[in-house]
């Protein structure tokens, strides 16, 4: 509508645009030219300007009083679903998608993406990469700094127009997002979804202030007046027929319901300090039990412990509690509450995974970066930067020293875990590559791709030992067995398919000991080293202390049940022939001759050296430092 709304603008399926004078409903123009649907239109603030966009992949930006086309804007590759107008009219923004693959397979034809546009030129100025899906709807901010998208991948995104950065997505819809809109200070947003649901979400915070339920069809369409008190919104389908109305909402609540105060309970001196000597009590002798190997009486010390007043969530006796899991059985009774939030990433997190001894995460994000946490205080430790695309798949390798990436650049890479270095990159696949897994002993590497194949990596060497054929799609998910045995591929057709690896095996008669088995031995050594400091968490830690949490010092200690798990590693290794008896002795000269400089595993390469996945030690006085 225009903005005396005695004029009204409209696009259709037939490739054409008319102008209506609203008070006869006579055409007084039709714009010619599209030679697809047309999708989008949009009127320029003064009136004197039409912009369009259309299946046939372009924006078209026409005069009202002649209907003449001024400018074509080309360059999506999808088609153009949305289109906006900036509100001095210097700018066009455009979203775009595709209904269906361009090329059979090649989910990297579709484009999903916005476009910013210099109206005089029809210059592209910026494109926004991030949605992962066809962008239903676009919106500009009144002063064009900001741009907010939705999208079928269910979120929206606010993007910074200058830089074409997404500042922040919001999560909430069930289904696609079909329209978006910024209020006029652009403090709030409203989205309407195929989810029969529209949300009013705080920009600033991404929070979800108000979901709008009573919607008996998808919401096509969404409105915010200036003040933000009147939300209006259009709802239906075009193939059910489903409801089809507008409905005006009003968002200030006059009476709004507002929660009874409930204070803490207070205690006295006394009774606080006779609480807590007991709670220390008990658990000094929970801790006995531990060491005794008494778990059932340690687990009944804790419960006593834990049912204190106050006490339940306490970090000490979580921490003993959480440490029998290992020694009994787990009951189908849990509880659970918010322990941390990792905050950094600028996008949405696609990938994470837990270190095997539970004290680091790693994620992995649409911002094209990896982040390695700190479970315990909730920091990042590190950023893994080096991807030119969206990071969709992480994994740790379980002595903590690898960290391996999976991209939509179509690339693997193997980081160093300690400096943040990019060790080596995997090049072979020729689309996303979906998943990667390392195996048991860190020797192999496996990833699945939207190329419709699995390979197998040699990490030290970077080579592609084998290309697995045989799905059909987009292979999402893989796994190896830790006897390196098997892999298992899940492909986006629905199927799962387990392969049987056949390895060429070397004549080995049995031995006490093999140099080449030293890493595994050196490697138990470390995981069985505790840890020289934690992290602090009332402050931000400086470099040298988030060094020395990952550090470990001291000497390594363990039991038989660990000893027949170093066996089988050895044996998933290559080095099954192993003698038991010589490996246990090989443990105790390693611990003889080294006790005051036990190896580190440090990663040793350089451009034209293949990876040492040999530790070597490094010491500082007398005090053995073990660095992952």
């Amino acid at each position: 509508m225009s903005t005396e709304n005695n004029f009204a603008l409209s696009g259709s399926d037939d490739n054409t645009l008319k102008w209506w004078e609203v008070e006869t409903g006579k055409c007084l123009r039709t714009f010619i030219g599209h030679i697809g649907n047309v999708t989008s239109v949009c009127l320029s603030a003064n009136g004197q300007f039409v912009l369009s966009g259309s299946y046939d992949k372009t924006l078209k930006l026409w005069h009202v009083t002649t209907g003449e086309c001024l400018h074509t804007f080309s360059g999506h590759i999808g088609n153009v679903t949305s289109v906006c107008l900036s509100a001095n009219g210097q700018f066009a923004l455009s979203g775009s998608g595709n209904h269906f693959l361009i090329s059979a397979g090649d989910i990297s034809l579709k484009d999903n993406t916005l476009k910013l546009w210099e109206v005089e030129t029809g210059k592209c100025l910026r494109t926004f990469f991030g949605h992962n899906n066809i962008v239903n709807s676009v919106c500009l901010s009144a002063d064009s700094r900001f741009a907010l998208s939705g999208s079928d991948d269910c979120t929206l995104k606010l993007w910074e127009v200058k830089t074409g950065r997404c500042l922040r997505t919001f999560f909430g819809h069930t289904s696609s997002v079909m329209s978006v809109c910024l209020s006029a200070d652009s403090k709030f947003a409203l989205s309407g979804g195929d989810d029969q649901t529209m949300k009013l979400w705080n920009v600033e915070t991404g929070r979800c202030l108000h979901t709008f339920m009573g919607q008996d069809g998808f919401v096509n369409s969404v409105h915010l007046s200036n003040d933000s008190q009147f939300l209006l919104s259009g709802n239906g389908h075009i193939l059910t027929k489903s409801d089809n109305t507008l409905k005006l909402w009003k968002t200030k609540n006059a009476n709004p319901d507002i929660a009874s105060m409930q204070l803490s309970l207070v205690l006295s001196t006394e009774i606080s300090i006779s609480l807590a000597l007991t709670y220390e009590r008990i658990l000094a002798q929970a801790y006995e039990e531990i060491q005794e190997e008494n778990y059932v009486a340690a687990a009944q010390h804790i419960r006593k412990a834990r049912a204190i007043f106050g006490y339940n969530q306490h970090c000490k006796a979580f921490k003993y509690w959480c440490d029998l899991y290992t020694c009994l059985t787990c009951k189908a009774d849990v509880q659970g509450w918010k322990n941390a939030q990792f905050i950094g990433h600028i996008d949405s997190v696609g990938s994470i995974c837990l270190s095997v001894d539970n004290r680091f995460a790693l994620s992995g994000s649409s911002d094209k970066t990896l982040k390695l946490w700190d479970i315990e205080t909730g920091k990042c430790l590190r950023t893994f930067t080096g991807h030119t695309n969206i990071v969709s798949s992480v994994c740790l390798s379980t002595e903590n020293r690898f960290v391996l990436s999976g991209s939509n650049d179509k690339t693997l890479k193997l980081w160093d875990a300690e400096t943040g270095e990019c060790l080596r990159t995997f090049i072979g696949h020729t689309k996303i590559v979906n998943e990667v897994c390392l195996s048991a002993d860190s020797r192999f590497a496996l990833s699945g791709s939207n190329d419709h194949t699995l390979k197998l990596w040699e990490v030290k060497t970077g080579k592609c030992l084998r290309t697995f054929i045989g799905h059909t799609s987009f292979v999402t998910s893989v796994c190896l067995s830790a006897d390196n045995r098997f892999a298992l591929s899940g492909c986006s057709d629905g199927t799962l398919i387990l392969w049987n690896l056949d390895w060429e095996l070397e004549d080995q008669f049995p031995a006490d000991w093999d140099e080449g088995a030293r890493p595994h031995l050196e490697n138990f050594l470390v995981l069985h080293t505790p840890y020289s400091a934690t992290l602090p968490t009332n402050r931000v830690p400086t470099r040298e202390e988030v060094s020395l949490t990952l550090t470990r010092q001291g000497i390594p200690t363990w039991t038989e049940e660990d000893f027949q798990n170093l066996l089988y590693t050895l044996g998933c290794a290559g080095y099954g022939w192993l003698r038991p008896e010589g490996v246990r002795q090989q443990l105790e000269i390693m611990l003889t001759n080294n006790r005051n400089a036990l190896p580190s595993p440090n990663l040793q390469t350089t451009n034209n050296q293949d990876l040492s996945l040999s530790p070597k030690p490094q010491t500082t006085g007398n005090k053995a430092f073990f660095w992952f």
